[in-house]
Formats: C-alpha cells, sequence, structure tokens
C-alpha cells in the first residue's frame, strides 16, 4: 500500500512538472490577450471626443477665448474653459437633437449661473430663450409650474449637498432628489431634463484609486454618480429615461493612457465597458 502511494505522488509530481510549461504558456497567452483588448478599450475610451470634426472645435476654442475676454476671465480660468470643449460640443448636440430650430418660442432653463457655457449655447441655438438660475437648487424654486420645455443641468448634480439639518449624521442624496422634483413641477409635459455628471465608476477614479488617492474627480463635489444612481433618482421621482451615454469627454486634453488599467480590469474579469469621465442622461417629463 506504501508502495502504490509512493508511486501515486510521483506519478502526480511528473504529470504536475509536465503541465508548468504549458501552464506558463496559456498565462503567457492570457495576458497578450488582455493586454490586446486593453489597447483596444483604451482607443475606444477616446472615439467620441476624436470623432468630433476639427472645424467644430476650432470654432469653439475662437469662441470660448472671445467670451473669456468679453467675461474678463484670467488666463488660468481661460486655459480651463478649452479643456471643456469636447464636452460642450457633445452638449450641444445632445440639445441640437430636442431644440429644432423649426419650434418657436422654446424656453429653456439651465441650472446654474450665467457662464461662458451658456454663452456657447446661445450661439448655436439663437432660437431659444435662455434662462438661468440664481437661488439655491436644493429647496423650493421661485417659478411657476410647466414654464420650461427644457432644464438643462450640466455638471451641476455632484454640487448638491443635503439641506442644513437634514438628518446630518449622513448623505441621503436630499439635495438631488429636491431638485429633480422641482424640475419635474416646473418642466412642461414632455419636456426634457440634460444631466451631465461625472461618472463614478469611470477608468479615471480607478486609476486614482490604484494611485492611493481618493477616487474623486474632483475635490469640491460632495458626491460623484454612476449611471444606475441617476437613473434610479430619475425614475423613482417621475422621469422616463429617454437618451443616456458614458462619453470620456472631461479628462481627454491629458491623452492618458490607460492601458495597464483596462488589463487589470479584465484579468479580474471585471467590466470595461461604460469606463468613460462623464454621464449623459436624457430625461422626459412624461406627457399628460
Amino acid at each position: 500500500m506504501k508502495s502504490r502511494f509512493s508511486m501515486r505522488e510521483l506519478f502526480v509530481s511528473l504529470f504536475r512538472s509536465a503541465l508548468q510549461p504549458a501552464a506558463r504558456s496559456l498565462t503567457w497567452l492570457a495576458k497578450q490577450a488582455w493586454y490586446t483588448e486593453a489597447k483596444l478599450r483604451n482607443q475606444e475610451l477616446y472615439a467620441a471626443v476624436r470623432n468630433i470634426p476639427y472645424s467644430d472645435r476650432e470654432r469653439y476654442q475662437r469662441l470660448v477665448s472671445e467670451f473669456c475676454l468679453q467675461r474678463n476671465i484670467d488666463q488660468e480660468w481661460s486655459e480651463n474653459w478649452q479643456t471643456h470643449i469636447p464636452r460642450m460640443i457633445i452638449t450641444s448636440t445632445w440639445l441640437s437633437e430636442i431644440l429644432p430650430p423649426n419650434k418657436p418660442e422654446i424656453h429653456v432653463l439651465e441650472l446654474g449661473g450665467d457662464s461662458v457655457a451658456t454663452d456657447l449655447w446661445r450661439a448655436d441655438l439663437p432660437h431659444v430663450q435662455w434662462q438661468n438660475t440664481d437661488f439655491d437648487l436644493r429647496f423650493p424654486w421661485p417659478l411657476q409650474n410647466e414654464l420650461a420645455d427644457v432644464i438643462v443641468a450640466t455638471e451641476v448634480v455632484e454640487h448638491l449637498s443635503d439641506q442644513p439639518g437634514e438628518l446630518n449624521e449622513g448623505f441621503y442624496q436630499l439635495g438631488f432628489r429636491a431638485a429633480l422634483r422641482e424640475s419635474l413641477r416646473v418642466l412642461k409635459p414632455g419636456g426634457f431634463l440634460l444631466i451631465t455628471t461625472p461618472n463614478a465608476a469611470s477608468i479615471v477614479h480607478l486609476d486614482l484609486a490604484l494611485q492611493a488617492q481618493p477616487p474623486w474627480f474632483y475635490p469640491l463635489h460632495v458626491r460623484e454618480y454612476t449611471l444606475n444612481n441617476v437613473i434610479y433618482q430619475l425614475q423613482n421621482i417621475g422621469f422616463e429615461v429617454y437618451k443616456k451615454d458614458i462619453i470620456h469627454c472631461l479628462t481627454t486634453a491629458t491623452n492618458t493612457d490607460y492601458t495597464s488599467q483596462f488589463t487589470l480590469l479584465l484579468a479580474g474579469g471585471h467590466p470595461v465597458n461604460h469606463r468613460g469621465d462623464d454621464l449623459f442622461i436624457l430625461a422626459r417629463k412624461p406627457a399628460k
């Protein structure tokens, strides 16, 4: 019995030794496949911005410079606005789809103060009546019911904290939900709410976490969201999701190569889709 057991152990040891070169080869092939796929994912990440026509980008660069001069914005912030050009072009494209020039007297409410982005959209959509807010979005808005055809909230919701005094031991997205409820009230039936906000599940956030840094796109943001977070809140308030996408357009100026980060995701069997840095969600108030 002892002799047979020893022979069995010897056979297993020899079998494992014979398999080791094959195992190493399979591991090497898997790593090569992950790396090849990761390179492709990195290229696809930038596709939306790279597909923006050069003429559009050049026009926006000129307009941003002009509007920054008109607003007496210093050089540092003017350069910062230039990095937002891809996002603003894509936002303008989404707005153009729901604001046709043949429809008169369109009322658009932009959440937040008048800015260079507002200047650009006014230039692109001259037929639209544009209005901005100057009040706290977390509380009832001093606006009548069914006022606006479209509400625009670009890079806003991540700044909304809970109202002071409300359940101070945590964060409950109360300010965000309050702004959504008011948006639903102020929109006309069938009206649209366009939200853009950083994607908390982006490859940028993953890269920051891997560097042992807080996975936060911008330290002053109250909360950054995933696509599912935003969609859940919209539907819970009563909106219908009309269109959605995740587009890498906030940080493309750095042209960072995320191949190694995508390789880690693939090796771990984690999702690699929808890792762009900005969420675009177009929601609609149900028609009566």
